[in-house]
């Protein structure tokens, strides 16, 4: 699917017909299409998934949100994400891929680890963390708050 193709009615097609996804490759791109159009969608359809799979879409999910979301919406996409209601699992996942997984080269990695931790009153754990582009947590709190007020 082209990046900049309306997604609606080859996802109205799935939801209406409910098609089998007989590939890997098949799912993987109704996947990214849900998530192009809605963070909170694709988790959950990430959620429905066999166990072996909801963990690499989980991390598709932080790398389109990252990597492919225009700049015009990719602070309240990557505030949908850092707020997603995860699991203790989920919340390792996504600590790991961040930190120590291929996400650690995503540009945007540890300010949005960052974000998820201020925003799950984690602010402890956000000074372990306070050296990354030499800003001050107070400053992330800032803007945190600067970016949902914006959502509001």
């Amino acid at each position: 699917m082209r990046k900049n193709h309306d997604l609606t009615l080859p996802l109205a097609y799935y939801h209406t017909v409910q098609p089998a996804l007989t590939s890997t490759q098949a799912l993987e791109s109704l996947f990214s299409a849900i998530a192009r159009t809605s963070v909170t969608e694709a988790f959950y359809f990430s959620r429905g998934q066999p166990e072996y799979a909801q963990r690499h879409m989980f991390e598709m999910l932080i790398a389109l949100v990252l990597n492919n979301t225009p700049g015009s919406t990719i602070a309240n996409r990557s505030v949908e994400l850092v707020n997603l209601p995860l699991t203790q699992e989920e919340e390792g996942w996504f600590e790991e891929y961040l930190t120590n997984g291929e996400g650690r080269s995503i540009r945007k990695s540890k300010d949005t680890l960052i974000m998820r931790r201020i925003g799950t009153s984690n602010f402890t754990n956000s000074l372990d963390l306070k050296g990354i582009n030499a800003r001050p947590i107070a400053d992330w709190i800032g803007l945190f708050c600067q970016t949902v007020s914006k959502m509001v």
